[in-house]
């Protein structure tokens, strides 16, 4: 902001507070509230601060990696449940599926048919780079070169972790519709920290086109919201520079009611259809950690999937 003339700049607690309110804004729209006569109201979230988790082994950063696979689809897509047949023998094999998190991203919609999964987030689609449907990302940013290898494709990427994936611990609290959670990143290498995070649901019924089995009806690890964006990029909010087996903490904060209010209000305007009524029984988070690869980019070194209300402490191998 303060590159775009606004000087002094509106402080982060402000920008905060307008995108709490507004969870997909972009900096234009930002900016148009920021200009805005009106009084800023700030919704606080009355929320005791989760303590940081617990370590169990202090001395060691030995921890289990993961690849963060997202698959980008829609319930009208023709083409989607050959995918889905695929990933499912992914989650069926209990090797590989032990080095993967599985998320659904519903991004689009194709020949008007309504998707109660819905996401509206085209900066998302447009950092992925996704030009139709389905699209499998491993990291965010690789497409595997033959979905029909898709298991080699993730062991593969697995692999190239050992010597580098961080350690994620979280604590979250749900308490009236709101989310607090204390995410701490534990470094196995020194070097330059972003974290992410989804909020994701299961059980969600909506029939898929062309399914070929009645399991595809049902949708699990669906993105419903996406705390990752700092500027252009979407790998994670910046955390600190964290040496070797040290640690930093980070903190994230969801307002469930607006999520949902600004979801189903989305999926009416595109898709003619509501999202279902939230169960927060059936939502969970997916934290991500990416690492500066000295190059002025970033790549994602781990990820966890965890409740959002409990503690999920660091997982050593």
């Amino acid at each position: 902001l303060v590159m775009l003339g606004f000087s002094p700049a509106p402080t982060t607690k402000v920008v905060k507070a307008i995108l709490k309110d507004n969870p997909t804004y972009r900096v234009e729209e930002v900016i148009k509230v920021i200009t805005l006569p009106e009084t800023i109201t700030i919704k606080a979230i009355d929320i005791e601060i989760p303590d940081t988790p617990a370590d169990p082994k202090p001395e060691s950063t030995d921890f289990k990696a993961r690849v963060l696979l997202t698959e980008f689809t829609t319930v009208g897509c023709s083409a989607c449940p050959a995918m889905k047949t695929i990933l499912h023998a992914v989650e069926e094999d209990a090797e590989v599926a032990a080095k993967v998190i599985m998320t659904e991203c519903h991004s689009g919609l194709i020949n008007s048919i309504a998707d109660p999964c819905y996401i509206h987030n085209q900066a998302f689609e447009d950092f992925c780079a996704i030009t139709g449907y389905p699209t499998v990302k491993l990291d965010l940013d690789k497409t595997p070169a033959d979905r029909n290898a898709m298991k080699s494709a993730i062991t593969e990427i697995h692999a190239t972790k050992a010597d580098k994936a961080p350690g994620i611990a979280v604590n979250a609290k749900l308490q009236d519709d709101k989310v607090v959670a204390k995410i701490t990143v534990k470094a196995k290498v020194a070097g330059s920290y972003r974290v992410g995070a989804f909020l994701v649901e299961d059980g969600i019924y909506a029939v898929q086109t062309s399914a070929t089995a009645d399991w595809m009806h049902n949708h699990d690890n669906v993105i419903r919201y996406i705390d990752a964006q700092y500027k252009n990029s979407f790998y994670g909010i910046p955390v600190a520079d964290i040496k070797a087996g040290e640690t930093a903490d980070t903190m994230i904060s969801w307002l469930l009611e607006d999520i949902w209010a600004y979801g189903t209000e989305k999926g009416e305007i595109n898709g003619g259809i509501a999202w279902p009524e939230r169960n927060n029984d059936k939502l969970h988070m997916v934290v991500f950690v990416s690492m500066s690869d000295g190059f002025g980019g970033y790549q994602v070194v781990n990820a966890i999937d965890c409740p959002i209300n409990g503690v999920t402490p660091f997982e050593y191998k």
